[in-house]
Formats: structure tokens, sequence, C-alpha cells
């Protein structure tokens, strides 16, 4: 009897001993295979300890059932945090599907009246250098769509040039055309260039306008007569606009804010070589002036947006990759 009471106790100081282990094991979150691990390594005592364990598992029921639960939470938590994470680091920043085909992409960001680099200079992956300022023309930083600065332009002979270019040459060819305008005039009856390749007879191509509160574009089909292909919208002085004209092959649109304000199926074979472009008036006498300032300007070889329900305007600068 003595052997089997000493036996008994030696028996109880192992069943307590697991019991605590079980114990710290249920008071983890997550380390709960401790205690499966103690039955498998010793399976000819599962019976006896699960017995034992039986009153202590009913009364601490509730707490393993919330440290469960938690631990349950925080695995979920730890999971979401790392996708999220994951999410985070996969993510940037979005670049322009048609970067390839961008011909000419002015931001004019620069120092307050200033009429060089960085503000007049092209940047495009193509890399048409940097413009030729006439008259007044100027980088202005007290109005602007985004950045910090703009073309200003005060309507008396003011532009800025590029070099004659094979990108600049539309033909027949799908395009876009666009950028942001604040008119200071949006009557009077007079055609104010915003942009074009239009340096006088026999080398006429195409020109994108204002003819008050309206956007238009004239096209060549020879150099020498004008024709005016599409045109209408109503904007407001002192206003930003967002203005485009696209192509797609079958259908040219003029949109104002994302709207569509004008279309045309008359298919046309614009004229035109190696074409100067002009920001601001025409090309050669600086006649037909725009006043105001003008932001972000890009002229694409693809048709961007080519729908009569218009688009959803971009309310940062275009990319420039």
């Amino acid at each position: 009897m003595l052997v089997c009471s000493v036996s008994q106790l030696a028996r109880r100081a192992a069943i307590v001993a697991d019991l605590a282990e079980a114990t710290a094991a249920l008071d983890s979150p997550g380390t709960g295979n401790i205690v499966f691990a103690t039955l498998v390594d010793d399976p000819a005592s599962v019976q006896d300890r699960v017995d034992a364990y039986r009153g202590q598992i009913m009364l601490e029921a509730a707490s393993a059932s919330e440290t469960i639960n938690a631990g349950s939470a925080y695995a979920a938590s730890v999971v979401e945090a790392a996708a999220a994470t994951e999410t985070s680091a996969s993510v940037g920043p979005v670049g322009d599907p048609y970067w390839s085909s961008v011909k000419l992409l002015l931001g004019f960001e620069g120092a307050d009246a200033s009429t060089g680099s960085p503000g007049m200079t092209d940047e495009s992956s193509t890399a048409k250098g940097t413009a030729t300022v006439f008259a007044q023309a100027q980088i202005d930083t007290a109005q602007f769509k985004f950045g910090a600065s703009s073309l200003l332009l005060d309507g008396t002979l003011d532009r800025v040039r590029f070099a004659g270019h094979s990108d600049f040459t539309l033909s027949n060819q799908p395009f876009t055309l666009e950028c942001w305008i604040r008119p200071t005039i949006v009557t009077g009856g007079a055609n104010r260039f915003v942009c074009a390749c239009w340096e006088g007879a026999g080398t006429l191509s195409w020109v994108f306008y204002q003819f008050n509160g309206e956007m238009w574009l004239n096209v060549s089909t020879n150099g020498t007569t004008s024709i005016a292909l599409l045109g209408g919208g109503a904007m407001t002085a002192n206003t930003w606009h967002a203005v485009c004209v696209d192509f797609n092959g079958s259908k040219y649109r003029i949109y104002i804010n994302g709207a569509m304000v004008a279309s045309s199926t008359s298919l046309q074979t614009i004229s035109g070589s190696n074409t100067t472009l002009t920001i601001g008036a025409s090309t050669t006498s600086g006649t037909s002036a725009f006043s105001g300032w003008i932001d972000e300007v890009r002229l694409t070889k693809a048709a961007r947006y080519a729908s009569d329900s218009g688009y959803t305007v971009s309310t940062t600068a275009f990319p420039r990759f």
C-alpha cells in the first residue's frame, strides 16, 4: 500500500505539472498546440489526463473560449495587416498607358516671369527642347491649374514656338490635343489661337482655337484653304477649363471640361510636314493671340477618349512616364 501511495502521489504530481502546462498553453494565444503535443507524446495516458483535466476544463471553458476567440481575432488582424502591407508595397504611381505616343508635354513649371528652361521645355519622352518665346509670353505664378505656375499670354503677339517636327503632323491618324486654359476674354468675335501649326498661306495645317466661349478646330488639306471642321461649347472668363480635341480615325470630337460639345465625321487628310507648332497665337505674325493662362499642354498621337459621352477630367497633372 505504501508503494501504491507513493506511485499515486507521483502520478498526481505529474498530472498537476501537465495541467499547469495546459493552462499556460490556453492562456497564450496561438500556442494551444502544446496541449495536443503533450497528449500525443504519451498516448497511453490520454484517458487519465482527460479525466484529470475535465474539471479544470469545465471551469476554464469560458476563459478558454475567450482566449481562442481572441487568438482568432489576433490572427485575423495579422493576416489583414500583412495583406495591407503587401498591397501598399505593390501599389505605386500610375503611369500613362499612352506615354510612348506623347509627342509634346508642357507643364510650364518655372520661376515667375521666366522665359526659358525649365518652364518652356518639352517634358515628353521625345524631348522637343525649349520653346522660342515671343513678345511678353512668360511663366506666371499668379495663376495655375496644377503645380505652381502656368504660361501667361497678354493677347498681344505673345506666343511660344517649337521648331518643325513630323510629330506635329496630324494627317489622317488618331490624335488627342488637350490643355487647360483660363481665358480673360470670351466675347468680341475674335479667333484666339490656343495651339496651332498654322504659319500662313501655303503652310496651313491645323489650329485649335477659342472663338468667344467656344472651342474650334480648323484644318487645311492643301496648305492654303481653311476648313472650319467643328466647334462649340460655352466657357466663362477667368475660369479654368479643360479643353480637348481628339480623332479616332472615324470621328473628330471637341470636349470642354470632359463633356463633348461638338463632333464631325467629315474625314480630312490634314496637310503639313515638319510643321512649326505654336502656343498662344499664329505662328509667324503672332496675330489671333490668346489672352489668359495656359497649363498642361499635351499632344498624343492616339485617341485617348473617343467618346460621345465624354470623359472624366484628371484632377492631377498628367503623368510624366
